[in-house]
């Protein structure tokens, strides 16, 4: 029999239910069919299962241990037993379930074979222990009812019971005095303990502050041993991955070496194979200079046409040189001539320059000298209004007038120092000692004006008239100028332009053909190495092939030749058993085993000729698989031979595309110096034209800036020779 004791705290009184019935269910404590201890549970046994509540106990805890000091109420203890039996029932078989009230019912009528002694209990028990008295009292006077028939034998054991009660009384007062006697010696003793458990308690007191110190010491002591511990494993750890990565390395280093081992294996076998093919290709050059060295009709025509073909190309070379040589020498005669033209050009606009700067300096002194006569002009018209304004004033003002222009007569004689010139003057004008009427000399003094006047208005009319006309036509020519100067600037700077797009056009398509003969020759490469690693690796693979199936073949030849010697020794033993059966049947005679043994001799023969008769068959080609390796044998040939004759056409096609692309190369080279020098040309005319229009900026400025029509017709004629006018463009500009 088994017990469970359950505890129960305070807070899972109908939390927990499910856990102590899976706790009850699954705790193994019942040996397992195997006999193992400690290995089944109640499930798993199938066993009843007896739920008896004497009372319900709260537990706390204290530190690490429980304390059970509170018992659960009535009501409580009540409800948590039915929830339990409940729970129980369902998650195990109802009908081995038992509770203690069933299990009393049940065994009411049989008779209690032990004897449980219980402690008194007092009148404050639990509700739970009130219960099971009151159970009691109601078996008991079920009992009574049985009783009654036994009444009668329990009263004839009555007195003996009383006189047993006497007795008892009487040893129960004895016992009583044992009891005080005995009483007096634990309670001393009980005193004699409490002072030696204090004592006790000290000693420990003191043992604890001595072992807390201690284990202080050595807690201490663990730590400063566990830091050198982790240092240690610190340390052990960092080798350990220095080992581990010198292991890797090792391994590295020594999967490296395995690599190039077997590398160096291959290449071996590679060399060898190279060696027989360089062997036979050997033979077969040997082969083809004994051939060669017969030279044939088509050899030698091919020959004289080579020949032929060389001296074409040396005279067409010889052709291209001359052509050359006399193109460069126009090139030199032409740029000699422009070089001359250039420095007659310099030598002319240096004369036009100068030819300019007189133009200048004479312009220059030509309009000082039209000023001055201005000047005069101005004056002279100031005086002739000033004489008009006289002639309608009074006669006083004008006598004022004359005395002023008498004494500034006299001034002008001071300045130039000549008396006699005044003098004259007067006298020309009978101003002195003369008497002549006043009218009659002003009069004609007044005709006299009038008529310088006339003359000097004509005079001016006329040059103002010629200064007009001139100075219209040089407006003319001036802007005529302009715009043909205009004209021939932009026509060059078009021309300029247009060749420095043909030079960046001719560029340009220069570098697109170079990249893409670059391209082109790339591709070709690219194919070519593609070509020679397909063929390698096929050839590579057609010979592991042909050696697997060699192999083969060998390992067949091998099985083939074990099996005809095991028939051979089967055979021979044959005949050995044989011969001793017929010895052992035959009469011991000497002519018998005369008989016999040539007998035997012959069978042996006869025996051992199909046997060899065997192994030649079997070694001829009359065989299936000695067959069947000459016929790869020979496909291994026909797809060498095959793929070498391939191997020597893309080696031809090879040679051509690279005969190509050496021609395309030279072209490209040519075409590139053509264009070189085509451009160094384009730069020398460039810079020509460059200095040629330098000089004639200058000479249109100097065009322009001057207003002289002589210098202008000078400078024009100059820009005409140097543009290279036609008669017709020189008649419009001069018109």
């Amino acid at each position: 029999m088994k017990a469970v004791i359950q505890r129960v705290s305070k807070a899972s009184v109908s939390g927990k239910v499910p856990f102590r019935v899976r706790k009850i269910l699954n705790t193994k404590i019942f040996d397992d069919n195997k006999g193992k201890k400690w290995g089944a549970s109640v499930a798993d046994k199938k066993y009843e299962i007896l739920c008896i509540s004497q009372f319900t106990l709260y537990h706390v805890l204290k530190g690490n241990k429980l304390d059970f000091h509170r018992a659960m109420p009535a009501q409580n203890s009540e409800s948590f037993y039915m929830n339990f039996l409940a729970e129980l029932r369902r998650k195990y078989i109802p009908e081995l379930v038992k509770d203690e009230k069933i299990v009393e019912s049940n065994e009411k009528n049989a008779e209690d074979t032990f004897k449980i002694d219980k402690p008194k209990v007092d009148k404050s028990s639990t509700p739970k222990n009130d219960i099971f008295v009151n159970q009691r009292q109601s078996r008991e006077s079920q009992t009574d009812s049985e009783d009654t028939e036994t009444i009668e034998q329990l009263k004839n054991q009555l007195g003996v019971l009383m006189n047993q009660l006497v007795t008892l009384s009487a040893e129960k007062s004895k016992m009583e005095a044992n009891f005080q006697v005995d009483k007096k010696q634990l309670r001393s003793e009980r005193d004699e303990c409490e002072k030696v458990i204090k004592d006790l308690k000290e000693r420990l007191k003191k043992a604890q502050n001595i072992n807390h110190s201690e284990i202080e010491h050595v807690k201490c002591k663990l730590i400063m041993e566990r830091h050198e511990r982790e240092k240690e494993h610190a340390d052990f750890v960092k080798k350990i991955k220095d080992l581990q990565k010198l292991l890797y390395d090792e391994q590295r280093s020594k999967e490296q070496l395995e690599g190039q081992l077997k590398t160096h294996l291959a290449n071996k076998t590679q060399c060898k194979i190279l060696e027989v093919e360089l062997e036979i290709t050997k033979n077969k050059l040997k082969q083809a200079e004994e051939a060669a060295k017969e030279t044939p009709p088509l050899l030698l025509s091919l020959q004289a046409e080579m020949a032929m073909m060389k001296k074409q190309h040396l005279n067409a070379i010889r052709e291209e040189q001359k052509r050359a040589t006399t193109a460069e020498q126009q090139a030199k005669g032409s740029a000699m001539i422009h070089e001359a033209r250039v420095t007659c050009l310099e030598a002319r606009l240096a004369e036009l320059s100068e030819i300019v700067g007189s133009y200048d300096r004479l312009r220059q002194q030509d309009q000082l000298a039209i000023q001055k006569l201005k000047d005069q002009l101005a004056v002279l018209q100031n005086t002739e209004h000033n004489d008009a304004v006289m002639s309608n004033n009074q006669p006083e003002e004008i006598i004022s007038k004359i005395k002023a222009m008498f004494t500034h007569l006299l001034d002008l004689d001071n300045q130039k120092k000549d008396s006699t010139y005044v003098k004259s003057l007067l006298n020309s004008l009978d101003l002195r000692d003369e008497h002549r009427d006043y009218k009659e000399k002003y009069d004609a003094l007044l005709q006299e004006f009038e008529d310088y006047k006339h003359q000097m208005m004509y005079k001016y009319n006329m040059s103002s008239n010629i200064i007009r006309g001139a100075q219209q036509r040089q407006n003319l020519s001036l802007t005529h100028d302009k715009d043909h100067d205009k004209t021939q600037l932009n026509l060059l700077k078009v021309h300029s332009s247009n060749l420095e797009e043909r030079i960046r056009m001719i560029s340009n398509e220069m570098l697109n053909k170079e990249r893409s003969l670059q391209e082109q020759l790339d591709h070709q490469q690219k194919l070519l190495q593609e070509e020679r690693s397909k063929l390698e690796h096929t050839l590579h693979q057609k010979d592991i092939e042909y050696r697997n199936r060699i192999s083969i073949l060998e390992q067949q030849l091998l099985r083939q030749r074990e099996r005809s010697m095991a028939l051979v020794e089967e055979k021979d033993k044959e005949i050995l058993t044989l011969k001793a059966s017929f010895r052992a049947l035959l009469p011991n005679k000497e002519t018998a085993a005369a008989t016999e043994t040539k007998t035997h001799l012959n069978r042996y023969e006869n025996t051992v000729e199909p046997v060899t008769d065997l192994v030649t068959g079997l070694l001829t080609n009359d065989s299936t698989p000695i067959l069947h390796y000459t016929q790869e044998l020979a496909r291994k040939e026909v797809q060498v031979s095959s793929s070498r004759k391939k191997v020597l056409e893309l080696e031809a096609s090879f040679r051509e595309q690279q005969r190509e692309i050496l021609h395309m190369k030279e072209q490209q080279q040519e075409e590139t110096k053509s264009l070189k020098a085509h451009i160094i040309r384009l730069e020398a005319c460039k810079s020509r034209e460059g200095a040629n229009l330098e000089y004639l900026k200058n000479v249109f400025i100097n065009y322009l800036t001057t207003n002289d029509a002589s210098s202008k017709r000078h400078m024009l004629n100059a820009i005409s020779t140097v543009l290279r006018f036609t008669p017709d463009e020189l008649s419009k500009v001069k018109h």
